[in-house]
């Protein structure tokens, strides 16, 4: 069973905080519901937190971080972002992920991966593009941006996913390992990038 370690709360009631996330007598099975992945978790994370899930492989903490970015359904308990049901706020674009594998498409340049989410938004073509070059530079990729995937290296790729994740300015990015797979320098690098942005 993951073992969230938020900031404590401040006082006081969730509201309409963007940026918020709380879990609520959160469940999770597949199949038996006598054998739950998740049981009974519940904890908020106040917006501006920046919090890790620790736990052992296969204990629940992709599942519990796709439920918390509406790309999975809890079986019984409620996901909440600023008190209100997570699905409108990935509606709303206000939730970025970033997962495992970088998940580029490989027939789009750089710089069109990282304009996906706001084609999906239908934002107008020189503004995706201003969007996207500026997170491009702000990950250091700004010589790559008509590079495609097959080009990049490991580090590159997870590199363009976190831009991809950011240029919406979404108040919620959830990371599921992301440099999990890279060597270990890139892996401490990307990570005090990470921190920077």
């Amino acid at each position: 069973m993951p073992h969230p370690h938020p900031h404590p709360a401040p006082t006081g009631t969730a509201g309409d905080e963007r940026g918020a996330i709380e879990l609520r007598g959160i469940w999770k099975w597949f199949g038996d519901p006598s054998a739950p992945v998740l049981r009974e978790i519940s904890f908020r994370i106040p917006a501006g937190s920046f919090v890790s899930v620790i736990g052992a492989s296969g204990c629940g903490k992709s599942t519990m971080l796709r439920m918390m970015g509406d790309l999975a359904q809890p079986s019984r308990g409620e996901v909440l972002t600023g008190g209100h049901p997570v699905s409108q706020a990935r509606q709303a674009h206000e939730i970025g992920f970033v997962f495992q594998a970088a998940n580029l498409c490989a027939w789009r340049s750089v710089r069109r991966n990282v304009e996906l989410p706001l084609e999906a938004m239908k934002v107008g073509r020189a503004e995706r593009r201003e969007r996207a070059l500026a997170e491009l530079d702000r990950v250091g990729l700004a010589a790559a941006v008509n590079q495609y995937p097959a080009e990049l290296s490991g580090g590159m790729a997870q590199r363009v996913a976190i831009a991809r994740s950011l240029v919406t300015e979404p108040p919620i990015v959830l990371m599921d390992e992301p440099f999990g797979a890279l060597d270990e320098i890139t892996r401490d690098r990307l990570n005090l990038d990470l921190h920077e942005l």
